[in-house]
Parts: C-alpha cells; sequence; structure tokens
C-alpha cells in the first residue's frame, strides 16, 4: 500500500536526521491542492526557537526533511513534494 511506502521511506529520512518518527502519520488533504498525502510530522516536534542543529522549528524543518528526502532520490511513486506553512508536507 503506498501509504505505508511513503511512512517507510520518511522514517527512513528522519533516522538520519535523527528525529523520531513515533508520531509520524499521513493524512489525505480536503483539497488537491495540498497534495494526495499530507503529513505534520514538523509540527509535532517540540518547538524551539533554534536548536541545536541550528533548525527553526518547525518551517525548518519541513524544509529540512523534504531536502534531506529529495538529495536521497525521490521514490517514483511521488511526483511532487512541497513544504507549506506553518510546516506541513504534502505529497502527491
Amino acid at each position: 500500500m503506498i501509504v505505508d511506502q511513503i511512512k517507510k521511506d520518511l522514517t527512513e529520512i528522519l533516522e538520519k536526521l535523527k528525529i523520531s518518527s513515533e508520531k509520524l502519520s499521513l493524512e489525505h488533504p480536503l483539497r488537491q491542492a495540498q497534495g494526495d498525502y499530507s503529513t505534520n510530522i514538523a509540527m509535532r516536534k517540540p518547538r524551539r526557537k533554534r536548536s541545536r542543529s541550528g533548525i527553526d522549528f518547525p518551517l525548518d524543518l519541513a524544509n529540512k526533511i523534504v531536502n534531506s528526502w529529495r538529495s536521497s532520490g525521490l521514490p517514483k511513486y511521488v511526483a511532487k513534494i512541497q513544504v507549506a506553512k506553518p510546516g506541513f508536507i504534502n505529497i502527491w
């Protein structure tokens, strides 16, 4: 199932970034403009002004996750991925 594959791939990216995937969930956004799937994992992390890794939460964390996934090579089932304020990750 595609949801399971997305979760598996995102979990691997989160592990590389030393971020817990414990609260990872995927949802179907109500509007197609927000992707086929969306996760708010970056907003579910403790809020800090700046972490030890230099990341501002949650928007910067979402960008870091997406950039890491892109640099690792997006799977063929992902046509598009983007970050939306305040820290959603939208996947088509």
